[in-house]
């Protein structure tokens, strides 16, 4: 702790706490000193702070006073001498004076702003600082001060050495472990920097509120902490550390910021946006709070909320923060089913040239003229964005960046194919059957294309050579490629207005206008097929024959079969694919055989580490509670091998019943049924429809759809179709839907959280089921038992019109009510008979030519 003397006794002395013996050399050294007072300042200043501490160790507490006000004299700004000070004043019972002088230590912000290592001069304070410790290799300030001097210059290895020097000297001087902390997080050390930041808190907490505040208080180390959790995507202690932090300074906007950050990726989306709103409301230029605002809401579904924050965030002079607002904005676009405005702001993104950005960019850009029909913008931006130089870096970015190159393979492949196809009548036409399995499950799992793939997948021929004469982009022209404008606008009106009847009123589920359209066709034209299906045996035949070629229960077979269940979801399912082709909607049956065995599609996340799923979370607590109430009847649960993993005693049982989350539950412990299931109730609705008997219809439908729910049949997208169909088969039935989805409602959810199909029908009967349609009686097998459910009660149970009273939700309701009967409406099937009417239609009158 002390200078060297050039008596060699003074050492000594130290070491066997002869500080008496050790104060006389110090007299004498600081005799000779000030003889040469100017040349020797900081060797004096040295001499007066060992006497002084000396003499507190002596308790000579108005002597080591005395030492310590040299030292002052001489340079105001040590702050060893500032805190010993404060010491011997606080054990003479001087409180008071104590915390005025704590003050001034902690007030220095910066050790070495003497040395103007903040004006940038870093390398002229360092080559001084070099100077002074030279001759006083343990002056603290000056370690200070060249530690912050070299962690600036980025010579943070040296600087962890001159902070880990200064705090031998003084461990009781938080700043030094703060700085210490900043620079081990810098270099990567973690933990390091977590230890360090964690005593510097404990030791600022210990200091007098004044004192403690002048240094910035624990609170800048519990945000950075946050901050470094955050990091290593710890979300709960990120979120622990930064309430902590905006707890003891309400004024910390960055604080406020990654306490937003940390919220929303925990999932809890709401009180997110609280905490980005104080952020704003503290620092209105924070253009990183703003662009976190503008996610976030564009993830609870606040579309105009989170336009206006993102070009909040698109006027930030940070080209960074500018391009992610321009990327979040486009996202939001695409995910509204706003292909063409998508496009031009992804124009503006790309103009930012950015190399780290480009791929992902593209990516985005193609799919959006993928989706519209454009295949040659498609197949240029697929193309570029598969010749962009690989990210080698590790990590998520460089993770994603690759990702979006091997998509890029698959959805080239698709748009030729789709482009080949334009002029098919989609009667005809389904990429389950004609792509093979192999490259749907590469496609599905978004990985690099395998060897296996390359061996036995024949690629997709280029596009002819564009005309230069005709209408531009296609060959057709027209309302919808060459479709009555009449005919396709009639439909389209009703397809807006059954469409909306798809959207979820739950975070996570933005209202996509293309995806609604393309349900609204394909409830329509499904309802169409099962009334001609009704026509044929009302007229004594057998049913419905229709075209082989385009099934995807029939292998791509030419000839002709009877209309099934399958080909009424074919048709949801088609208009599914044609809407979003990026979306990998594919049959499961017709991946490879391994990947159907293992059920793929079949899991769906609510819980992923820390983070809560913002779409499915609110499923939880129900689900948990029937997947322990299966686990107790049924004695065991499955390993990922579809291995028993049976329960055991009763203790063991016991704690089943008392777990709280799958954490807790965890530590504790077939295709053809589910076919001959959805024909049967296929057959058991037309029988009813037949009858007229529409309460036994609502029945079989809603019977219908619990199997499809809880089957799972598609690699994506089951949720959607599903719904999709049981509008179209009660529009069949003569009783259009037209209650939108409840808040916080999810459908399917409520078929898969039902153990028995009557708990399902009992359900959606409070206000799904039209009143023509009421009471709905009760399947023929059903029990007492099996109308009670232990999952929990629904969330959104209110009878009809109780929980969705909206102007907006009454405007659809009132629209749906005026919806004509299906079978005065033009046919689908033959108005928009091909993929390129489909198409166009799907784009609107005002559209270019597909």
């Amino acid at each position: 702790m002390f200078t060297p003397s050039a008596n060699g006794s003074f050492a000594a002395m130290v070491a066997s706490q002869d500080f008496s013996g050790a104060v006389k050399v110090l007299d004498e050294a600081i005799d000779e000193t000030r003889q040469d007072y100017t040349a020797a300042q900081f060797r004096l200043v040295q001499l007066h702070l060992n006497r002084g501490i000396c003499n507190q160790r002596l308790h000579l507490n108005r002597k080591a006073l005395k030492d310590y006000d040299a030292v002052l004299a001489l340079m105001p700004s040590n702050v060893n001498a500032l805190l010993r000070k404060g010491q011997v004043l606080q054990s003479m019972g001087k409180q008071a004076e104590a915390r005025v002088v704590w003050e001034a230590a902690t007030s220095l912000a910066d050790p070495a702003s003497d040395l103007e290592i903040n004006g940038g001069q870093v390398e002229q304070a360092e080559a001084l600082l070099d100077s002074i410790l030279a001759s006083n290799p343990s002056d603290l300030s000056a370690l200070v001060a060249r530690g912050t001097a070299r962690a600036l210059a980025r010579k943070l290895k040296e600087a962890v050495a001159d902070f880990t020097k200064a705090i031998e000297i003084e461990p009781r001087y938080p700043d030094t472990y703060k700085r210490r902390g900043q620079a081990r997080s810098a270099l990567g050390d973690v933990q390091g920097a977590l230890t360090d930041l964690e005593k510097a808190a404990q030791l600022l907490a210990e200091l007098p509120g004044g004192a403690a505040d002048a240094a910035g208080g624990p609170a800048d180390c519990h945000a950075e902490r946050g901050m470094l959790f955050h990091k290593q995507r710890d979300y709960r202690r990120a979120v622990k550390e930064l309430a902590k932090a905006t707890e003891l300074d309400p004024s910390n906007a960055q604080a406020w910021n990654y306490l937003g950050l940390g919220r929303v990726s925990m999932g809890d989306i709401r009180e997110g946006c609280k905490a980005y709103e104080k952020a704003i409301e503290l620092a209105p230029q924070m253009k990183e709070a703003w662009l976190n605002l503008g996610q976030a809401l564009k993830e609870e579904g606040r579309v105009k909320e989170a336009e206006r924050a993102l070009t909040k965030a698109m006027t930030s002079a940070d080209g960074g923060a500018c391009l992610a607002a321009y990327r979040l904005l486009a996202t939001m676009r695409q995910g509204q089913g706003r292909q063409a405005d998508a496009i031009k702001v992804l124009d503006k993104a790309l103009g930012f040239k950015r190399e780290d950005q480009r791929v992902e960019l593209l990516y985005m850009r193609a799919i959006c003229y993928h989706a519209l029909g454009y295949a040659r913008a498609a197949l240029a931006d697929y193309e570029a964005c598969m010749n962009c130089k690989p990210r080698v870096d590790e990590g998520p970015a460089g993770e994603e960046s690759r990702m979006f190159q091997f998509l890029s393979f698959y959805q080239r492949e698709m748009a030729l194919f789709t482009a080949h196809s334009l002029d098919r009548r989609a009667a005809d036409f389904c990429l389950d059957s004609e792509l093979t399995p192999l490259f749907k499950e590469c496609w599905c799992k978004k990985g690099a294309p395998s060897p296996e793939l390359f061996t036995s997948y024949k690629m997709q021929p280029a596009l002819p050579a564009e005309r230069s004469s005709g209408s531009g982009r296609g060959s057709s022209s027209g309302a919808a490629g060459g479709a009555d404008a009449e005919q396709v606008a009639a439909l389209t009106a009703a397809a807006d207005v059954i469409g909306q009847l798809l959207q979820n009123h739950h975070q996570g589920f933005l209202p996509n206008v293309r995806q609604q359209r393309a349900a609204g066709y394909a409830a329509a034209e499904l309802a169409q097929a099962v009334r001609a299906l009704l026509a044929e045996r009302a007229a004594g035949r057998e049913g419905l024959w229709v075209n082989s070629e385009g099934a995807s229960g029939q292998g791509g077979c030419s000839g002709r079969h009877l209309f099934g269940w399958r080909d009424a979801m074919d048709i949801v399912v088609k208009w599914r694919q044609l809407a979003e082709p990026a979306d990998q909607v594919v049959w499961v049956d017709l991946l490879t055989p391994r990947e159907f065995e293992a059920g793929f599609g079949s899991h769906t996340p609510m819980f992923s580490g820390q983070t809560k799923c913002v779409r499915y979370f609110m499923n939880f607590n129900r689900a948990l509670e029937l997947a322990k109430e299966c686990l107790l009847e049924k004695g065991h649960a499955y390993d990922a091998q579809n291995r028993e993993v049976g329960l055991g005693g009763e203790d063991k049982q016991e704690a089943v019943r008392k777990a709280r989350s799958a954490l807790e539950l965890y530590r504790v412990i077939g295709w053809r049924e589910f076919d001959a299931e959805l024909e049967a109730a296929w057959e058991r609705l037309i029988d009813a429809m037949l009858r007229g008997d529409k309460p036994a219809a609502a029945a079989a439908i809603l019977c219908y759809a619990y199997y499809w729910y809880n089957f799972m049949p598609l690699a994506r997208g089951t949720a959607a179709v599903g719904y999709t169909t049981m509008l179209g088969l009660f529009w069949a039935a003569g009783m259009p839907i037209s209650q939108p989805i409840p808040t916080d409602y999810q459908v399917d959810w409520e078929a898969i959280l039902a153990k028995h199909p009557q708990q399902f029908i009992d359900r959606l009967s409070r206000w799904f089921v039209p009143e023509d349609a009421l009471p709905v009686p009760p399947l023929p097998s059903t029990s007492a038992s099996s109308s009670s459910s232990s999952a929990g009660a629904s969330p959104a149970a209110s009878p009809r019109g109780g929980s969705s009273s909206s102007s907006s939700s009454n405007k659809v309701v009132a629209a749906a009510k005026a919806l004509p009967d299906v079978q005065q409406m033009p046919a689908v099937a033959e108005v928009l008979a091909t993929l390129r009417q489909r198409l166009k239609a799907l784009n609107g009158p005002d559209a270019k030519p597909v």
